[in-house]
Order: C-alpha cells, then structure tokens, then sequence
C-alpha cells in the first residue's frame, strides 16, 4: 500500500480537472465533505477528470486499484 501511495500523484488544488499520474488503470471516486459520491470514473495512467460540474469547495479524491490498493487525498476545487 505505501508503495501504491508514493506512486499516486495528482493535482490537489484545481479548476476544472484533476490531473492523475497513476501505475495503472484504477478506479478515481471524487466525494464531497459530507461523505456523498460526487463523480466516479475509471482512469489510466496520464488521464484527467473533468470536475467543471462541481461547486468550488474541499473534496476528498479516493484512487484504488484492485481491491488492496487504496489512497485517499484531500483537493480543493477552486
């Protein structure tokens, strides 16, 4: 999991689309800070996820691949 973690990277602070350098295909949930499901989507290496829908705010950005591999970071979405 540590290994899975320091491979992860994304913008944490955004406009309109997180950036994700990811190992490989993974799951990306996007939820607000109350805990609700704000957009979900499956991204490969490289890809961005357009987040223009959403109000300007915190959000939490949970990436999981497989079912062992799970990291979770907070963005700001300005």
């Amino acid at each position: 999991i540590k290994q899975f973690d320091k491979v992860v990277k994304m913008n944490t602070i955004v406009e309109n689309e997180l950036k994700l350098q990811l190992p490989s295909r993974s799951t990306v949930n996007v939820y607000s800070v109350d805990g609700k499901l704000v957009s979900s989507n499956r991204v490969n290496d490289g890809e961005s996820v357009q987040l223009s829908h959403l109000a300007k705010g915190n959000y939490v950005v949970t990436v999981q691949y497989n079912f062992q591999n799970k990291v979770s970071r907070k963005i700001i979405k300005k």
